[in-house]
């Protein structure tokens, strides 16, 4: 008997791209983050000097990772959305959701960037430009890949 496989695609919802987005943007932000902690010890700086800046009250570790990573989530949320907009609109666009998050982490870097120069005091104001292009372009590449995963993760056999 020859065996035959079905493959299902299920249609995605504005809702279920969101969820995605903010899952996949909590992972960037940790893989995110232990860069920055990793380069920041092996600099000589606290981990309060690392994390701090984040935080915009009090610059307490904790408080700063928890925005980070929250900050990581809303912007997870938004890519996932024009994503799937882009996705729907442009055939092309499918499966390649790592070059838009390198796109969009691209993009992140230039508002970051921007702000800086305006005199707007961000958290990565006091970063070297090489750590901060590749904080951003390391978020968005992991942000692809996951929600890249995840779409691959939802057809099954």
């Amino acid at each position: 008997m020859k065996e035959q496989r079905r493959v299902y695609v299920q249609e995605q919802t504005t809702g279920d791209a969101a969820v995605d987005g903010l899952l996949a943007g909590v992972g960037a932000g940790i893989i995110c983050v232990t860069y920055l902690v990793i380069v920041g010890l092996i600099s000589g700086q606290t981990l309060a000097a690392v994390l701090g800046p984040f935080d915009p009250t009090q610059g307490q570790v904790l408080a700063g990772g928890l925005v980070h990573l929250a900050v990581s989530a809303v912007y997870g949320v938004l890519f996932a959305v024009l994503y799937r907009w882009l996705d729907r609109g442009w055939p092309w666009a499918s499966g390649r959701a790592w070059l838009f998050g390198l796109l969009y982490g691209l993009i992140l870097l230039l508002v970051a960037e921007g702000a800086s120069q305006t005199g707007i005091d961000t958290a990565f104001s006091d970063l070297p430009m090489v750590n901060t292009a590749l904080f951003h372009l390391l978020y968005g590449l992991a942000l692809g890949l996951f929600l890249g995963w995840k779409r691959l993760a939802g057809v099954t056999q």
